[in-house]
């Protein structure tokens, strides 16, 4: 007999399927796993619970500046009273007869955090204040300073206490009535900035260093080291007085001054690999200094203005107004390369003057000036020299000691192919100067 077919299934009978099937499959995997497996302990280990998270000192381990953790007084709106590492978190405003930043401790960080601690034009008096009885140890960095009445940033130095061993890292001082900073005792500058303030870019006294630190548009000096410092990398551009002014010990390295009244002003200093363009009167004023591998060029007075005992060797002194370099007395002078200059000025400007006596001369080469070399007084010797091209190479009054001049501007030698050729110079004095 022939069975009924089986009525067809309907949706939901199907959908009931795949529902018992899918549970099923499931139960078979969580039994697998399981027999696999073996499960943790039920029970919490014995003793209080502890936190795995870290609490807020320890994500943030500094003290935010407020009128709660750094109340301000009668002069201040901020004092910072205690040692530790103090942060911004926003701007500081500025108010009339009030100092901004007040600190009172050694062995503080400040953190600007990239806001601006601003003033108030003439009414508002110093930026940042470090006392000037426990101001040690203090690092500022990241931020800028603007619009005080007084200096940006101010750490004086009264006798019998230093403020020593503070550190100003990447800040910018502007706009201030004072100076951009004004330090005292052993601070070191890092990439730091002044600009069009109303007196120095930066005033600082006693050991100290600059590293990549730039002067712009101040109404004083760039920079006023009053000595015993060192600057590396710095740029000075556009003040009214000298881009670099020093004192008594100071080492320069690699530093430019431009469109200042002065490129560098200088005493018992020394400078290397320093440059001095386009500056208002001479690029270099040195005494008792010495200026090696450096560049004078396109100043309107003289390239190197040397005083007495100064050593200036292996530089380059171009077309400046004046005289290329003018030298005083007692002097050395090597290896340099004067050329093109008194561009502009009146009268018979030389590569080289001699305005005194007792200088040494030698192995320089003078081209293209009213005056090759002048030496206006007695008492020089000249060894070595050469020059070419000027209107006259050379002006020596009587009494001064020097090898034979050679005249080659006409040399006629012949042209030289191969190995070897005749001398053509003239003279085998070993202390000839030469004319060519």
């Amino acid at each position: 007999m022939d069975l009924p077919p089986s009525a067809p299934a309907s949706a939901a009978d199907n959908l009931d399927r795949r529902l018992l099937l899918g549970a099923a499959g499931l139960a078979g995997i969580a039994a697998l796993a399981a027999g696999r497996a073996t499960a943790g302990p039920l029970n919490p280990p014995a003793g209080a619970v502890v936190s795995s998270g870290k609490t807020l000192t320890e994500v943030e381990p500094r003290t935010a500046v407020s009128d709660v953790n750094t109340p301000g007084t009668a002069t201040c709106i901020f004092r910072i009273s205690q040692a530790g590492s103090y942060y911004l978190t926003g701007n500081v405003q500025g108010v009339a007869g009030k100092n901004g930043i007040e600190i009172t401790a050694s062995g503080v960080t400040l953190d600007l955090n990239g806001f601006q601690v601003n003033g108030v034009a003439a009414s508002s008096l110093v930026g940042i204040l470090i006392s000037a009885f426990r101001g040690r140890t203090i690092t500022i960095k990241n931020g800028a300073i603007r619009n005080w009445g007084g200096h940006g940033l101010e750490s004086p130095n009264p006798s019998g206490h230093p403020a020593s061993g503070n550190a100003y890292i990447h800040l910018q001082s502007s706009l201030n009535g004072g100076n951009g900073f004004t330090t005292q005792g052993g601070s070191v500058f890092d990439r730091c900035t002044a600009v069009e303030n109303g007196v120095d870019g930066y005033w600082a006294s006693g050991s100290g260093s600059f590293i990549g630190c730039t002067a712009y548009i101040n109404t004083a000096r760039g920079f006023n080291i009053n000595g015993d410092c060192s600057l590396t990398g710095c740029c000075a551009t556009a003040n009214g007085a000298a881009g670099f002014y020093s004192g008594l010990g100071s080492t320069f390295g690699d530093c430019t001054s431009e469109q200042n009244a002065i490129g560098f002003e200088t005493t018992a200093c020394t400078l290397r690999s320093c440059n001095a363009y386009l500056n208002d009167s001479h690029g270099f004023i040195l005494t008792n200094g010495v200026l090696s591998q450096s560049v004078a060029m396109n100043n309107s007075g003289d390239g190197v203005r040397a005083g007495s005992e100064s050593r200036i060797a292996d530089c380059s002194i171009s077309d400046n107004d004046n005289d290329g370099l003018w030298v005083s007395n007692n002097c050395l002078v090597t290896g340099n390369v004067s050329h093109n200059n008194g561009v502009a000025a009146v009268g018979s400007p030389a590569n080289i003057r001699l305005a005194g006596s007792d200088n040494r001369v030698e192995g320089n080469n003078c081209t293209d000036a009213p005056v090759g070399i002048v030496a206006g007084a007695a008492g020089n010797v000249l060894f070595s020299n050469t020059c070419s091209g000027n209107t006259t190479n050379w002006s020596l009054v009587a009494n001064n000691v020097h090898g034979p001049i050679i005249d080659r501007t006409a040399p006629a030698s012949a042209a030289v192919s191969g190995n070897s050729a005749l001398d053509s110079s003239g003279s085998t004095h070993p202390r000839a100067n030469f004319s060519f």
